[in-house]
């Protein structure tokens, strides 16, 4: 398929765009620091706009390649982008990852827990050896921005 042509040029979301994006994402991919080159990995995600606050769930253990970056540099960047034939918005959320527990954020939780059964996972609860864990990590927001396409 070939590339689409943008037309009308691009703008930037106001922030009840950005919490829309957010709120309908299901999975963005999440980009950690502290090694030679950032880490991005696809995460499950979820998002309550009502109380603006961003969970996300990293699976693994201690020794994982993500929890060793993670309690070395909890600053990461989160990509999201929703897309239909005539536009395309993304969102990047750059911020301070800390453990969450679940009933501390409980909107946000629930969210991600829909989008988790939304999203094709091959990680369940089952497949998880005894040193892993599925934990929830709050993304505490430094900078937000987006932006919007119009697609022809």
């Amino acid at each position: 398929m070939a590339p689409q042509r943008q037309s009308g040029g691009t703008r930037a979301l106001t922030d009840d765009e950005l919490a829309a994006v957010l709120d309908a994402a299901d999975v963005g991919v999440l980009a950690f620091g502290g090694g030679t080159y950032p880490y991005p990995v696809p995460v499950a995600l979820g998002y309550a706009a009502e109380t603006d606050r961003l969970v996300v769930q990293l699976e693994g253990g201690p020794d994982s390649e993500k929890h060793r970056r993670r309690s070395r540099d909890g600053k990461v960047g989160l990509a999201v982008q929703d897309r239909t034939d005539d536009r395309w918005r993304s969102v990047l959320v750059q911020g301070d990852l800390r453990e969450v527990a679940y009933q501390d954020a409980p909107r946000a939780v629930a969210a991600l827990t829909e989008s988790a059964e939304r999203t094709p996972d091959p990680v369940v609860w089952s497949d998880l050896r005894p040193e892993e864990t599925l934990t929830a990590y709050e993304l505490v927001p430094a900078k937000r921005s987006g932006r919007a396409y119009r697609c022809e």
